[in-house]
């Protein structure tokens, strides 16, 4: 299966819509892609690597939630919002860099994501909403205090897909 296989896509090419739950591995969105459109990825179980192309600007809500093998994704210097529930119990996410150009990190983005040991957070990001990194059990961080509002980092029963 060509890694391209995978993905259906609109028909301007710019935003992908949606993956076969049956891709193995390594995925590499194509240049030109603007947006990975919600829920996306979400329980693609087998996908362990992504790599997203410049002109992303935007991580849809859901869009890779429950990728349970997901160990690495390399987010691209032109997204600015991580959305609501974005990568959430992506269980084998070990660490994350969060790219200058990101402002918004949404509601419970990263939440269950218990291997997370690691994330930079610039100091772009304006607005982290609640329950980011909830039950995020392993993760330390030097997060700016003025990003500490609200429940970023509460600890919550995790859910199970």
């Amino acid at each position: 299966m060509d890694q391209n296989d995978y993905q259906r896509l609109s028909e301007d090419g710019k935003i992908v819509m949606s993956c076969g739950n049956d891709y193995k591995g390594m995925i590499v969105i194509p240049e030109g892609v603007t947006m990975v459109r919600e829920e996306a990825f979400c329980s693609c179980k087998s996908i362990t690597l992504i790599k997203l192309p410049n002109s992303v600007t935007i991580i849809e809500d859901k869009a890779f939630e429950g990728c349970t093998n997901l160990t690495s994704i390399e987010i691209p210097n032109g997204v600015t919002k991580i959305r609501h529930n974005a990568f959430r119990n992506c269980i084998s996410l070990s660490s994350i860099d969060i790219p200058s150009s990101v402002t918004e990190i949404g509601e419970y983005a990263f939440a269950d994501c218990t291997s997370l040991s690691s994330i930079e957070i610039p100091n772009s990001v304006t607005k982290i909403e609640g329950y980011a990194f909830s039950s995020c059990t392993n993760l330390f961080s030097n997060l700016p205090a003025e990003l500490l509002r609200g429940k970023v980092f509460v600890l919550l029963p995790m859910q199970r897909y």
